[in-house]
């Protein structure tokens, strides 16, 4: 199961589209994420490379792409909005119940419902610092 986020430049988490086939590329998810696209209307998304191609996902740079010195600052500039985001995968990842290394035996439903309390509690977590 593979878990998309939406996250402000505050660093809190705006959507969450869970219980994607984990087979499933990040890019072709997203083509069918309309509820992202909904919420952020007219504006883009920043993504890592993985979304390249999706219409309202402006993607990072893969190394072999920076070749500028203008593909150079817009991944220095892309790289440190990430920031925002890796401070968010940390946090859940930590959560034994959605770690990687942890096999929850419990039904989908269960899994799905662990993902939103986790994302809950993380963005009352960081409105209360």
């Amino acid at each position: 199961m593979m878990t998309h986020l939406l996250i402000s430049l505050d660093g809190s988490i705006t959507a969450v589209m869970t219980n994607i086939d984990g087979s499933m590329s990040d890019a072709t998810a997203a083509h069918y994420n309309t509820c992202f696209k909904e919420i952020l209307g007219n504006r883009f998304a920043l993504g890592d490379p993985g979304y390249n191609g999706v219409p309202y996902v402006i993607s990072g740079l893969r190394v072999n792409q920076i070749n500028s010195s203008a593909h150079s600052k817009f991944d220095m500039v892309t790289r440190s909005e990430q920031v925002i985001v890796e401070h968010v995968n940390c946090f859940i990842k930590k959560c034994a119940v959605l770690s990687k290394q942890c096999k929850f035996i419990h039904m989908p439903e269960l899994l799905v419902a662990c993902v939103f309390i986790i994302c809950g509690w993380y963005n009352k977590r960081s409105f209360e610092k």
